[in-house]
């Protein structure tokens, strides 16, 4: 963080994450799960790759000390490489006569960048009332990897994400006592369990 004047903050990060495959996906374990059509068994692949994550971040901040208020503005895009899929839809090991269950294998799927907006509003007035307001603009792009779809092995993240967010927050309290009232607007999105999105909804 920067201070660039009395008023003025500037902010930056980098951030870099590995995820590495639990032990049933590195083969330690095997899951056998009995179902009405046969046994399915997801076995471990020991040269599955780890996922990578690699985010980057600015701010800005500034104080209105005449509206008792903070605004803030901030960017960001994340790079995740490698993202890892167990139960693929895919089966590696169909049922045949030499072999007695479907077997899944761990994957590494897809990859996925994201980059979004947030704006921040927050500020207190006379009275013991405060309030704060932020909005969130998410947007993902996913690739899938050569003979994996986005939408059967459900790392779809693009469409499982709403694009928009909205918080809004507005409280009163006093030495003893405090009430909020909280109020949030979600964009569409896909529910990988529903065929149909959800629409816009307020809560």
């Amino acid at each position: 963080t920067y201070k660039a004047t009395d008023v003025d903050s500037l902010r930056a990060s980098f951030a870099r994450g590995v995820q590495i495959p639990n032990l049933v996906q590195f083969g330690a374990f095997q899951v056998a799960v009995n179902t009405p059509s046969g046994s399915l068994v997801i076995t471990g692949e020991p040269n599955v790759a780890p996922t990578i994550i690699t985010s980057y971040e600015i701010g800005y901040d500034r104080d209105l000390a005449q509206l008792g208020a903070k605004i803030g503005l901030s960017v960001y895009t994340e790079k995740t490489d490698d993202i890892q899929d167990v139960l693929d839809g895919q089966f590696d090991v169909p049922p045949s006569a030499g072999v007695s269950a479907t077997q899944f294998f761990a994957h590494t799927a897809s990859s996925s960048r994201e980059t979004g907006v947030e704006l921040t509003a927050k500020g207190q007035i006379k009275g013991g009332y405060h309030w704060n307001v932020n909005w969130t603009y998410t947007d993902i792009k996913d690739t899938a990897k050569p003979g994996y779809d986005l939408v059967r092995d459900r790392v779809n993240y693009g469409t499982l994400t709403p694009a928009d967010r909205v918080n809004v927050n507005l409280g009163w309290a006093d030495a003893k006592w405090s009430a909020d009232t909280y109020v949030r607007y979600v964009s569409p999105f896909t529910n990988p369990l529903r065929a149909t999105p959800f629409g816009n909804y307020w809560t």
